[in-house]
């Protein structure tokens, strides 16, 4: 069983035998992302799509239930509102 330094060690001979051997290694850039990079982007608008027709199709069904279903349409929240109200002797609160 070899040790972590050994393993170490044979990394770094192995990498100084490829820079020796004139193999060279393509850069990464913009214009060169490589194919990991390549292949999460690829990912990435697969996943992008179906999240937009998952996003449409919920929208479609919201805005059939507000236009259709008459509980939805008649839904409204109590709005409560807390000020102060000044008389003689100072503030107090009011509610409308």
């Amino acid at each position: 069983m070899k040790e972590v330094g050994e393993e170490i060690e044979e990394a770094i001979e192995e990498d100084a035998a490829e820079e020796e051997s004139g193999d060279e290694v393509a850069e990464l850039t913009p214009d060169n992302p490589g194919p990991a990079t390549l292949a999460a982007e690829e990912n990435l608008w697969s996943w992008n799509f179906w999240m937009v027709i998952s996003h449409l199709s919920q929208a479609l069904m919201i805005v059939t239930l507000a236009l259709t279903k008459d509980s939805v349409k008649n839904f409204k929240l109590p709005l409560v509102t807390h000020f102060l109200s000044w008389s003689r002797l100072g503030p107090r609160q009011a509610t409308q």
